[in-house]
């Protein structure tokens, strides 16, 4: 599914947060938006899931603009992650993710046999299946992200939007997140928006990469067409080195001290 989004602008009473936001997004790939904070990326994200409502612009999904869609059916298209989520009532895991099945629920229904094949399915997916019968209260921060992936993948959508998936994680959840984002969108060709502060992370995952500051899209590419020390100095306003690998080609960023 092609995201279009045209001449977004978003405030907050009279702040600005987002600024005649233009950019197009393929099915099939992976799109991280890098900023500093406070630059638009969380606001940009709820604006594409109808949490918040531009005060002009356009987001189309294939060309149907999304706010003439019903709600139902939008959702159906689209699993947001939140950036913050602290889990209240010991629910099994499996019951978390079966909740992912709603949008296709009537009121008061609740979800069947085929319903929870799919949030297994969706589970499998992540690599949690093991955490079916766990309660969602004791999951550690790792296993609270594929949580929350797997109930959006069993949304089945064709477009996943995360918040800082990999926020407050050790670096080797930070990878097997992101890893599990990757394979998702190169085996059900769904596109994924993803908002992230490494731009090594950004680097090492994204099909392409949004360079966001103050509320304005600063440049939108190929990692190694748009990440580069000039770039680097605008966004985060420091000085950076910009060091090549080989094997694969790829790029790292180091601060200069």
């Amino acid at each position: 599914m092609i995201i279009t989004v045209e001449n977004l602008t978003f405030c907050y009473d009279s702040i600005p947060a987002l600024r005649n936001v233009s950019v197009e997004i393929l099915g099939g790939e992976l799109v991280t938006i890098l900023g500093p904070n406070g630059s638009g990326k969380t606001t940009f994200l709820k604006c594409l899931c109808r949490l918040l409502k531009p005060k002009a612009g356009y987001i189309h999904f294939d060309r149907r603009p999304i706010w003439k869609m019903k709600p139902n059916r939008f959702a159906q298209q689209v699993g947001y992650v939140p950036q913050v989520h602290s889990p209240s009532f010991p629910y099994r895991v499996i019951d978390v993710v079966a909740g992912g099945r709603t949008p296709y629920l009537s009121v008061l229904t609740a979800p069947s046999e085929k319903d929870y094949e799919l949030a297994y399915q969706a589970l499998e997916a992540v690599g949690c299946r093991e955490l079916a019968e766990r309660s969602y209260t004791q999951l550690s921060g790792g296993e609270l992200r594929m949580v929350l992936i797997a109930r959006a993948l069993a949304q089945q959508p064709k477009i996943l939007l995360l918040d800082e998936p990999t926020s407050h994680l050790d670096f080797k959840n930070k990878i097997m997140v992101m890893r599990t984002i990757k394979n998702l969108v190169e085996k059900r060709q769904v596109s994924a928006v993803v908002s992230e502060h490494d731009p090594n992370i950004a680097i090492a995952f994204s099909d392409k990469i949004i360079l966001m500051k103050e509320g304005s899209i600063i440049a939108y590419g190929k990692p190694d067409e748009v990440v580069n020390e000039e770039t680097m100095k605008i966004l985060y306003e420091m000085d950076v080195e910009v060091i090549p690998l080989t094997n694969p080609p790829s790029k790292f960023i180091m601060p200069k001290y």
